[in-house]
């Protein structure tokens, strides 16, 4: 009579299983009950619940494994191909920087444009929606605009890091464009 129970069991049994399909590519864990032989032999590699199976096989892309991949907000990314410097926070996350979120993936605007934009990071925060720059960024010194033959104050937050800072304008009209007068320094300020 023992015999006549155990058709039942095994198909129910085997939709608590879940396994990594690794053959199928999808990267997610299944429990249509076609894992391979060697993942139910063995059983190191079958789950009790999709989570589990996903946290141990896939955890550099749960969302994808869990199957929430295209509506799961990570955090800021550099979102390269455009023409301006920016980080987005959206769904749309591309798999390899989902695969590896301690590379691409940030909390904050500020440390996604300091790490992928550097040389213009304030643009970028204002490119991504942060805090423009000015009031949070901005030094309010001076420092020199080469292509004007003059000196700007850094009110926005787009001096560069190599750019030296002056208290005045005075100050860094003489010290770093000390051959064109100070007046004419000054009336170039536009």
């Amino acid at each position: 009579t023992q015999n006549q129970f155990e058709p039942v069991f095994i198909p129910i049994l085997s939709s608590f299983i879940w396994y990594p399909d690794w053959s199928g590519n999808s990267g997610k864990c299944l429990n249509d009950g076609n894992a391979p032989a060697y993942m139910t032999i063995t059983g190191q590699f079958l789950e009790t619940n999709q989570q589990d199976c996903c946290k141990k096989h896939f955890n550099y892309d749960l969302a994808t494994c869990i199957g929430k991949s295209s509506t799961t907000v990570i955090g800021y990314y550099p979102h390269w191909g455009q023409t301006k410097s920016m980080c987005l926070k959206d769904a749309n996350v591309p798999d390899y920087m989902r695969q590896r979120p301690a590379t691409y993936i940030y909390d904050d605007i500020e440390s996604c444009c300091k790490r992928f934009y550097s040389w213009e990071e304030n643009t970028c925060i204002a490119n991504s929606g942060g805090v423009n720059a000015v009031g949070k960024l901005g030094t309010g010194k001076w420092y020199v605009d080469y292509n004007k033959g003059s000196c700007k104050q850094d009110n926005d937050g787009e001096a560069k890091s190599w750019d030296g800072l002056y208290d005045s304008l005075d100050d860094c009209c003489s010290k770093k464009l000390w051959w064109i007068k100070l007046e004419d320094c000054r009336n170039k300020l536009t």
